[in-house]
């Protein structure tokens, strides 16, 4: 399963609010795995990698 359908799936079928859905798929793991120093946020000197969407998760854009 990619990250984009889990955090659908999470708003969908779980009625977890976006902003939490994404939060269990950024920061939390980041934290878990003890790399929440460099992933996990927009932030001053974090790595990025983002994903934009539009609609309900139709279209997403990657930008590295």
């Amino acid at each position: 399963i990619s990250m984009k359908d889990a955090v659908k799936n999470a708003i969908t079928f779980l009625n977890i609010p976006l902003e939490l859905a994404l939060k269990m798929s950024t920061s939390t793991p980041a934290s878990l795995i003890k790399s929440n120093r460099k992933f996990g946020k927009i932030e001053l000197g974090y790595e990025a990698k983002l994903i934009s969407f539009e609609g309900v998760f139709e279209k997403v854009n990657v930008i590295i």
